[in-house]
């Protein structure tokens, strides 16, 4: 008798284990339904802390940006890949500065103070980008971004003076450029199920009309799978790395010049494995940068600045 009990008892422990490695294993994939709607709310907030400008001394801005969008799966194909529209609902962004605060608020009744910034940014809301994504998550193409901004530009004086950062504004927000941007938002996934501690790698390349072409590195690894409420969730840790191409620096803009430092990010990404869909992001980030440029009865000015940026995307109720 005890040893068909102490028989019974390897069993189970056999069958723990073996049913514990199992559940380390997770198929982490989008699943998208024609005709699907989500909304989610973008933050970002950005502290620019700059010194070295002659006479002010240390300086510091802050830009805080709301978003929410609205995704529509248009269409999906046999393997698995999508066609996403994402539409701008609302706007609100605030800005503090030494020269003062100014607030843009496309729900208000009064959305902005400043005639400028209201007539720019009320042209986003409303309008629409066409995304293609592989199975994976892989951005593949972005159309409409260009268009858009081609709306936004137009709201903003012509000038000799500004026709420069119009132009450079229009490259760095081209169709192609937010694609390289959006496809660092999206989770990308490997086509293997993944065991809780894997990390796998994802390689991305963007062209800055200032900084020149960032290579950026992305560690993702699982931390753990949490069951709640009748959903599992997975906990992934994500890392970034991007550095500045030492031979692809570009000319400086209106005499202004800059070069980054290695910049670095880290975050979470909580993904919802049974719907298949990103439930909330969070990371932050932090850039050491250095502009030089010739002024005017200043001579040259060598300021440095570091960027620290947090950006949480979550799902919100319609």
């Amino acid at each position: 008798m005890k040893m068909r009990f102490a028989t019974l008892a390897l069993l189970v422990v056999i069958l723990a284990l073996v049913s514990s490695t199992f559940a380390q294993d997770a198929t982490l994939r989008y699943k998208w339904i024609k005709g699907d709607e989500a909304r989610y709310r973008i933050s970002q907030l950005s502290n620019i802390t700059m010194s070295g400008l002659p006479g002010i001394g240390e300086m510091t801005m802050e830009t805080n940006m709301i978003q929410v969008v609205r995704m529509t799966v248009d269409d999906v194909a046999a393997d698995g890949g999508v066609t996403l529209r994402q539409t701008f609902e609302s706007v609100r962004i605030e800005q503090n500065s030494p020269i003062g605060k100014t607030v843009f608020d496309s729900t208000a009744k009064d959305p902005a103070a400043d005639p400028t910034l209201a007539a720019i940014m009320s042209t986003m809301v409303g309008e629409s980008v066409v995304m293609v994504l592989a199975p994976s998550g892989a951005v593949l193409k972005v159309d409409g971004m260009s268009r858009i901004l081609e709306k936004m530009t137009g709201a903003l004086p012509q000038s000799p003076v500004t026709a420069p950062l119009v132009n450079q504004l229009k490259a760095s927000l081209s169709d192609d450029a937010m694609r390289s941007v959006t496809e660092q938002g999206f989770a990308i996934f490997p086509n293997h199920p993944v065991k809780v501690g894997e990390t796998w790698t994802s390689q991305f390349q963007m062209n800055n009309p200032i900084l020149g072409r960032l290579n950026s590195e992305r560690s993702s690894t699982l931390k753990g799978i949490e069951n709640s409420n009748g959903a599992s969730v997975a906990h992934i840790a994500v890392t970034l790395a991007m550095k500045q191409g030492a031979d692809s620096v570009p000319p400086g803009i209106l005499g202004v010049s800059a070069k980054m430092g290695d910049s670095e990010t880290q975050g979470e990404i909580l993904f919802d494995v049974a719907k298949g869909r990103v439930q909330r992001s969070s990371l932050k980030s932090e850039t050491p940068m250095s502009i030089s440029l010739d002024a005017p009865g200043a001579g040259a000015i060598n300021a440095k600045s570091i960027v620290r940026t947090t950006m949480v995307m979550e799902i919100v109720e319609k």
